[in-house]
């Protein structure tokens, strides 16, 4: 089995949110508009240090790898704004209200400079800054809802909603793309001098040969040549926020004065998901390969019932030897036309009991259902 052995981390991150708002309101017989601004911004730091800077790695046993560290690291992420402006209407006309509204969103954020002192693996390093980490601009999200009241007397209302939300992001969305993040490197170590490949023992003998320590002449070098230097992730130059659609429809009834219940229809679709393509890593150089499912095959009533058989197999995808090395480099995050689809179906009632008491239940049927085909550089699927 694969096992590993490791020095003590430091870890800390210290992050600041300010929040301001803003919002105003004219009121009107049938109108109720409504506009405001929402700001917020603030750091999110990262300090990071590693005593050794590395972690051994064994198989069986035995040593194999270390990954080394480009430990110490400051890195300082910084929200430059996260900004919202909104417009919103209830206008009612006789039995049915109608409520438009558009938020019109920006998000900036950015990695500033910052210097750190050398490591075991790495050099002293300054590093400048690294704004537009993104610069998403004028991002509109229209929201529609509208209510109903059927018979026009206040007990049975029709609803229904279609709104236009992006996902929300921190200073980690900058992070990933640091010229002065955390990095690791995989590198050959078998607890011997190795030859002038890296590759293999030497064969000369050294008193720290099977010391069960990572000496820097036992380590072999890098299949990278940015490493600790600047990062090997990047984002694609027209990367897009993810963002999902949701739509609502629903009856609410009030069988008596103190209770009522409610069906509803509940939709999300997330589009424009990001994806990681990593260069360097094609489909050809993965190694096909079977192995049967006994977790699987013993389950008799998934044997009774024709969904597997007893001897049924499943093809996984190994990568080649020569290819682990380069696995995490040249890496562009890129929007998708994968999607993700949750339907929902709900029963509920809410009841008042007496001496101010509340009870309420519910009964809820859903389904999520996520479509990923865009990876063209693994066969075994997204990793989440």
């Amino acid at each position: 089995g694969c096992t590993s052995w490791g020095s003590v981390a430091q870890n800390r991150t210290e992050a600041t949110r300010g929040v301001y708002a803003f919002s105003t309101s004219y009121v009107t017989g049938s109108h109720n508009v409504k506009v405001g601004v929402q700001k917020a911004g603030g750091p999110g730091e990262t300090y990071s240090d590693r005593n050794a800077d590395l972690v051994q790695n064994y198989v069986n046993g035995r040593p194999q790898t270390v990954t080394v560290y480009n430990t110490p690291i400051v890195s300082k992420a910084y929200v430059n704004y996260d900004l919202g402006i909104y417009l919103q209407d209830s206008w009612t006309i006789k039995r049915l209200t109608l409520s438009p509204g558009l938020r019109v969103e920006y998000f900036n954020s950015s990695i500033r400079e910052s210097a750190m002192p050398a490591g075991r693996f790495v050099p002293a390093r300054f590093f400048g800054e690294q704004p537009d980490l993104p610069n998403w601009a004028n991002d509109p999200a229209p929201r529609l809802s509208a209510a109903y009241d059927l018979f026009g007397d206040g007990r049975t209302a029709i609803k229904g909603s279609a709104s236009k939300y992006f996902a929300q992001w921190s200073a980690g969305w900058a992070r990933r793309y640091a010229n002065s993040a955390s990095s690791s490197d995989s590198r050959n170590w078998f607890d011997c001098a190795l030859n002038a490949a890296g590759n293999a023992c030497s064969g000369v003998a050294l008193a720290t040969n099977a010391d069960n320590i990572a000496q820097n002449h036992e380590i072999g070098p890098s299949s990278s040549s940015t490493f600790g230097l600047r990062s090997d992730r990047n984002p694609a130059p027209d990367i897009e926020r993810t963002y999902n659609w949701e739509y609502t429809a629903s009856v609410q009834h009030q069988l008596t004065s103190r209770l009522s219940v409610n069906l509803g229809w509940y939709r999300r679709v997330w589009r424009n998901l990001e994806i990681s393509d990593r260069e360097r890593i094609a489909l050809s150089d993965y190694t096909a390969f079977s192995l049967p499912m006994p977790s699987f095959a013993n389950d008799l009533d998934l044997v009774a019932a024709g969904v597997l058989t007893p001897t049924e197999q499943l093809t996984v995808y190994n990568l080649n030897a020569a290819k682990r090395g380069v696995y995490g480099s040249q890496i562009v995050d890129k929007n998708s036309d994968d999607r993700s689809i949750y339907n929902g179906f709900e029963a509920s009632f809410s009841g008042r009991l007496p001496a101010g008491a509340s009870l309420f239940g519910g009964w809820t049927l859903q389904r999520h259902i996520s479509v990923f085909c865009s990876s063209d550089d693994n066969p075994n699927g997204p990793s989440v």
